[in-house]
C-alpha cells in the first residue's frame, strides 16, 4: 500500500504509523466526513486471526459511547487484507501519563468513573474487554475527562467464537489480570474488567502498581495469593469509601466485586469530594508491575509501532486510536 491510495472509494491513505508481523496501521482521510481516521490492516487473514479481527469490528460497531474509541467502518482492501477504521485520536495514553507520576485524587476519580461508564456500556451488551490497563485508556488531548477505552482485540461476547479461546490459555496483561484470568478460565465475566479497573484506580491514586514482581510467574502468584494494601494505608488523605471500593474491586472472589462497570461508576459517584482530592501522590519510579518492560502473556496479534518510537506511541503528541490492538 502507498500514501494516496484509496480504500473502498472512501479512505485516502496518508501515512503508515505502525507496522508489525501481522499487520500495519495507517492514518487516513475519511472522504465521507473529512475527518482523520486510523486504519488497521490484517496482513495474513487466515484461521483464528481473521475471525478475531472480524469479531473486534463487530464489537466496536455494537458499542456507541463517548468514552469508547469510535468505530468508523471495516471491509477488505484491494490487497484482500481486512481493515478496521476507527476515529483518530491525539493525546497520550494513561500509561504515559502515569510514567510522570500519579494523578490527583480528583483526576483519578474522574478518569476511572468515565472508564467505568465505558465498560458498563460494553457489559450491558454482554461484552467483556479482558485487557483493561493504563495503555488501553487514552487521554484525548491529555484530558482525563475525555478518556477513551481502546483495544477490544481480545474482548469476548458470550457464546461467540468460543473455539478461539482454549481453556487454560491466559489472555491479558500481567499486573491487571483478574485471578480467574490468571488461572486460564475460559468464561470470565464483567467482574474481570472490574478487577483490572481496580488495579488502574490503585495506580492512579498511589502512583504505584497494585501488584509488582520482577518475574511474570512471581507476579501471577501475587495476583492469586496476596492482598494489595488498602489505599488508605498508602495515602492517609484517601476517603475511606474510596479505599473500601478499590479493595472490593480487587477481591480475589469475582462475586465479592461490584457486578459490572456501571456499578463501579455509581459507587464512585457517591465518594465524597473535597479540597483534599486535588493532592497528587508522590511519584514512584518503579510503578511498572514487572520492571520497565510490560510483558504480555499472550498476544493474539501484535501490531507494533515503529522501531524508533516508544511502544504504543507514534509521535510525541499523537497516536492512532488503538495502535497496540490485537485481533
Amino acid at each position: 500500500m502507498r500514501a494516496g491510495e484509496l480504500i473502498d472509494d472512501r479512505f485516502a491513505l496518508e501515512a503508515q504509523v505502525g507496522a508489525g508481523g501481522m499487520g500495519t496501521v495507517w492514518r487516513a482521510l475519511d472522504r465521507a466526513t473529512g475527518e482523520a481516521v486510523a486504519l488497521k490492516f490484517l496482513r495474513d487473514p487466515v484461521g483464528g486471526n481473521a475471525a478475531r479481527f472480524a469479531q473486534e469490528a463487530r464489537i466496536l460497531a455494537a458499542i456507541e459511547h463517548r468514552h469508547v474509541v469510535r468505530y468508523v467502518g471495516h471491509g477488505l482492501a484491494p490487497t484482500r487484507e481486512p481493515y478496521l477504521a476507527m476515529e483518530w485520536l491525539e493525546g497520550e495514553d494513561l500509561a504515559a501519563r502515569l510514567s510522570r507520576g500519579g494523578l490527583t485524587l480528583e483526576d483519578g476519580l474522574n478518569l476511572v468513573q468515565r472508564a467505568a461508564f465505558a465498560l458498563g456500556a460494553a457489559h450491558a451488551r454482554g461484552i467483556v474487554h479482558r485487557d483493561v490497563k493504563p495503555s488501553n485508556l487514552f487521554l484525548v488531548d491529555g484530558d482525563v475527562t475525555r478518556v477513551k477505552l481502546l483495544d477490544f482485540g481480545i474482548a469476548r461476547q458470550p457464546g461467540a467464537l468460543a473455539t478461539l479461546t482454549q481453556t487454560g490459555a491466559i489472555l491479558g496483561t500481567p499486573g491487571y489480570l483478574a485471578p480467574e484470568q490468571a488461572q486460564g478460565e475460559r468464561e470470565v465475566g464483567p467482574q474481570a474488567d472490574v478487577f483490572a479497573l481496580g488495579a488502574v484506580l490503585f495506580e492512579c491514586v498511589t502512583g504505584r502498581a497494585a501488584f509488582r514482581g520482577t518475574r511474570v510467574m512471581a507476579l501471577l502468584a501475587k495476583l492469586l495469593l496476596d492482598e494489595p494494601p488498602r489505599l488508605i494505608e498508602i495515602r492517609a488523605d484517601v476517603p475511606r469509601e474510596l479505599s473500601e471500593l478499590c479493595h472490593r474491586m480487587l477481591a480475589k472472589d469475582p462475586g465479592a466485586r461490584p457486578a459490572h462497570g456501571a456499578a463501579v461508576a455509581e459507587a464512585l459517584a457517591r465518594i465524597p469530594r473535597g479540597a483534599a482530592l486535588r493532592a497528587a501522590p508522590r511519584h514512584d519510579a518503579a510503578r511498572s508491575p514487572i520492571g520497565t518492560t510490560e510483558r504480555r502473556l499472550v498476544s493474539i496479534l501484535a501490531i507494533a509501532p515503529p522501531q524508533d518510537e516508544p511502544a504504543g506511541v507514534t509521535a510525541p503528541s499523537q497516536r492512532w486510536s488503538s495502535s497496540r490492538t490485537r485481533s
